[in-house]
């Protein structure tokens, strides 16, 4: 029994935190000693006061946030204090770059890796975008190419491709507003696209080459994916909420109760059989009833959904990047849980196509084992995932004595976006929380 309390007191606890459109999640779960995962604590609740994926009212969303992270902070049975937050909109962008630097004693060190980073990430952005997350594709040494990892390999010049996110100024202070008026910290952001891939792509997807969609309420967010990296990324600033929107209209209904047909009887993609299927709802003055056709439901939501799947394969094919897709089409989030969706994709893009759902077994799967759940999953396993990562930089630090950033991470968030790049806001409070846990 001691060694089962020492093995948990030893476990760090971590909080992912997915702000969205129309449903704020509080994700708390443990990290073991051997960086697996438990999830221990979960809050769930309505979110009033976005639009679209970003904060239209800070006062409500901060109220939202609270409710959410005490009910998970109860059933944890826990004090949360921090958080992984995630950040969304359509404001957020991606771009491919590269950086080139000179290897200063022949052998590839962590330095060189960072000042080749370094010179990747500068890109140009106005005064409003900051960069969220520099993500490293491949490393090339002298005329080596597609190396993973150049440290320890000799040569005179480093090169790395990386792929850069950067989001609005605004976005972030007013996500972080929300976060601190709940007397809590962030220990750093993520986006949907590197989440929601964490949780629900294969390394062999990843490899050969898929197409990420996470459809949630506010906006549809996309990426592709090939040769283990992330190449391509961007955001449609519309999804499930302007189908319930269509439907309320389509049928003259209020919104709620919309929602409620969309989730209860919608399907993505009109059959034949469904001409036959009816089904039973209250008009606004709830004294009388009607029947409706799933076949015209079913019309109301393939035209939309089709929409935003044509924008996404345009895009992809004006770039290029439909060419990297080699396993085909995971679609994700919210809407994903629409009857016969995948039938929709795989007419759209001629590609196989399947749902993601978060890869995970243990304590409270049943919950979280949903498309709607990736974003919050994918940030708990991605931490873990890097966890050992943390602790060694750690450990590095105190023998060099300095505070810089780590290459792995490539998390650029930081509460004032000019402030120096030295200074390293997020990784001292992660180094305290994995040196003593909260």
């Amino acid at each position: 029994m001691n060694g089962n309390q020492n093995s948990t007191q030893n476990n760090k606890c971590i909080v992912a935190l997915d702000i969205g459109t129309s449903k704020t999640v509080a994700l708390a779960c443990e990290i073991s000693p051997n960086d697996d995962i438990e999830f221990i604590g979960y809050g769930h609740k309505r979110t009033v006061g976005m639009q679209r994926g970003m904060i239209a009212n800070i006062e409500q969303v901060s109220r939202t946030v609270q409710r959410a992270v005490n009910e998970a902070q109860h059933m944890a049975e826990k004090e949360i204090e921090n958080v992984f937050a995630a950040i969304t909109g359509a404001h957020i962008t991606g771009q491919n770059s590269s950086g080139s630097v000179e290897i200063r004693s022949r052998e590839v060190a962590n330095s060189d890796v960072e000042r080749a980073i370094d010179a990747a990430k500068a890109v140009t952005t106005t005064n409003d975008e900051q960069v969220l997350q520099v993500l490293p594709q491949s490393y090339q040494v002298d005329n080596q190419d597609r190396i993973t990892d150049p440290v320890g390999m000799f040569g005179r010049r480093l090169t790395t491709e990386v792929h850069v996110i950067t989001g609005s100024v605004s976005a972030v202070r007013n996500t972080e507003k929300c976060i601190q008026n709940c007397d809590l910290e962030i220990d750093d952001l993520f986006v949907p696209q590197i989440s929601s891939g964490t949780a629900v792509l294969t390394e062999n997807e990843m490899e050969l080459g898929v197409l990420l969609i996470d459809m949630g309420e506010g906006t549809t967010e996309y990426a592709v994916y090939h040769q283990g990296a992330l190449k391509f990324s961007k955001v449609l600033p519309y999804a499930g909420l302007q189908i319930t929107k269509d439907i309320a209209l389509y049928f003259r209904v209020e919104m709620d109760l919309a929602e409620k047909i969309k989730h209860r009887h919608g399907f993505a993609c009109e059959s034949d059989e469904l001409k036959k299927i009816k089904f039973e709802i209250s008009e606004m003055d709830n004294r009388s009833r009607r029947q409706l056709n799933r076949l015209q439901l079913a019309q109301v939501i393939q035209s939309r959904v089709e929409e935003y799947l044509y924008a996404i394969k345009r895009e992809l094919a004006a770039d290029g990047y439909n060419k990297m897709i080699g396993t085909g089409v995971v679609i994700t989030g919210g809407c994903a849980k629409l009857e016969n969706i995948t039938d929709l994709v795989e007419r759209v893009f001629n590609l196989p196509a399947k749902v993601g759902i978060p890869q995970y077994s243990g304590p409270l799967c049943e919950l979280v084992s949903h498309p709607g759940f990736a974003l919050s999953v994918g940030t708990c396993q991605f931490v873990a995932k890097h966890a050992r990562n943390y602790r060694q930089t750690d450990m590095l630090e105190q023998v060099n004595g300095n505070s810089g950033r780590t290459h792995w991470m490539f998390s650029n968030f930081r509460s004032n976006p000019h402030e120096q790049e030295t200074s390293g806001p997020v990784m001292n409070r992660l180094k305290s929380w994995f040196q003593g846990g909260y």
